[in-house]
Formats: C-alpha cells, structure tokens, sequence
C-alpha cells in the first residue's frame, strides 16, 4: 500500500467496481490469503467474486453513499448505504452496512461486516 492510499480508499474502490459489476476486482484487490469472519464461505478472491456475483444477481439500480470512514494503521471502516430495486419483485430496498477491512500490501486481507436492513419507507428516500 502506498504512503498516500488509506485502506478505504482500497475498501471503496472495491465496492465501487461491484457496484458496476466488476467482480474481477476481488482478483486484484484480495489478497490471496482473503477470507471473512462475517460470510464464511468467502475464503479466498474466488469466492468473494461469488459471493459479489450472487449478491447482485437481483438488484437493479443499485446505489451507494458512504456515511463514515475510519481508518488506523492497516484496518478501515466503512460504514455505507446502499439502495436497489429488486429484479424479481420490483420492490424499492435499502440497507445500512458496516465494513471492516484489514489490509496487507495494498489489498483486502480480512473481513467483518454487519447489515442492517431499513423500513420500507426509508427504501424511497
């Protein structure tokens, strides 16, 4: 990692490129050691590009806005949130996430994260 580069900067290029429906990023962001507390089956760069896979499969129009960041030595947190239409359903979502990254050599080395899921009247806003 560079001198100048925090770790979220690395954490929000990373959701950024999946939010566009790069999840080859998981190939040059993750470290070849990656894996998550939070999803257990996200053990290496694979299966995080999966998981990404998996989880956009039905989100349509989906957005993202960073509500705060911290970052101390080689951790970052981002906390954001996101909203998307549902592909099958047509139904407005929105969620609030929480992500911790541990970072080595410029790349997403661990993962911990929390969702929290708003009010259907806040999916709008």
């Amino acid at each position: 990692m560079s001198n100048d580069q925090k770790p979220t900067d690395i954490i929000n290029r990373f959701y950024e490129e999946v939010l566009i429906g790069n999840f080859d990023i998981a190939y040059e962001l993750a470290d070849p050691e990656y894996h998550s507390h939070t999803e257990k089956s996200e053990v290496d760069p694979e299966t995080l590009k999966t998981s990404c896979e998996r989880m956009m499969e039905s989100m349509q129009d989906l957005s993202r806005k960073v509500l705060f960041e911290f970052n101390d030595q080689d951790t970052g947190i981002v906390v954001h949130r996101y909203w998307w239409t549902d592909s099958n359903t047509k139904e407005r979502h929105s969620l609030r996430s929480s992500d911790i990254y541990r970072v080595r050599d410029g790349k997403l080395l661990e993962h911990w994260g929390m969702l929290q899921f708003d009010d259907p009247v806040e999916a709008t806003a």
